[in-house]
């Protein structure tokens, strides 16, 4: 089971994002948040259910000697004083939706600096969220990169099931929630399609060469 109670992340948005022609003939139906670090609450296919808490990066030094880790993301922030790592979400352009994460180590006190950058939009063809992700060392140590997404489906993570699809080097992530198709009742389900049959939620996470190593677990397990 969870080792962790499932709950919503922070309050505190740096950003909100959808595309811009809502009344378009089949527009794209995703919304999405931002916080510090992260990307949030990404909304499909109503402004109101939330599929996912949740997905932002993590810095490993690929020395095996080297403890060295960073989040994106500090959910917590209670280390706020000692964290050396520096935020910041701004606007891509005046006319879009679309918005810009900076994340940089810049001093650590063991030698680690680099910067990465994220950029969000929404797919105005198509039901899905895009980013546009770059890692440059400043150092000159080698790092491995880590995309995090913590799911939460339709508003809740507790029936949320993962799978971890493909071969090594080629993996890409799956999830559903295998009790959405039933939440509501007969006469007012949770979601119809255009036929009037109730249909479930499910997202994917891949990337445009897919990733080198996956897995999928519960909130809090090692």
């Amino acid at each position: 089971g969870p080792e962790h109670r499932p709950r919503w992340t922070t309050g505190e948005k740096y950003g909100v994002g959808t595309v811009a022609d809502h009344t378009a003939e089949d527009p794209s139906k995703v919304w999405f948040t931002l916080t510090e670090g992260a990307l949030t609450e990404v909304r499909y296919p109503r402004v109101d259910l939330m599929n996912m808490r949740t997905l932002d990066f993590l810095v490993v030094d690929a020395d095996g000697s080297s403890d060295y880790t960073a989040r994106t993301h500090n959910e917590t922030r209670r280390d706020d004083d000692a964290d050396t790592v520096e935020r910041r979400t701004e606007m891509i352009e005046d006319d879009a939706l679309a918005f810009r994460q900076t994340v940089a180590e810049r001093g650590d006190g063991r030698g680690h600096e680099w910067t990465l950058t994220v950029e969000y939009a929404v797919d105005p063809q198509h039901d899905a969220m895009l980013t546009d992700v770059s890692f440059e060392a400043d150092d000159g140590n080698e790092y491995e990169l880590y995309v995090v997404g913590d799911v939460a489906l339709t508003n809740t993570g507790t029936q949320d099931r993962g799978l971890r699809l493909g071969q090594e080097g080629d993996y890409h992530l799956v999830a559903r929630d295998s009790e959405a198709h039933d939440k509501g009742n007969a006469a007012d389900p949770l979601l119809i399609d255009e036929d009037g049959e109730r249909y479930s939620i499910a997202v994917a996470l891949t990337a445009t060469e897919r990733f080198d190593w996956a897995t999928v677990g519960v909130a809090g397990s090692e």
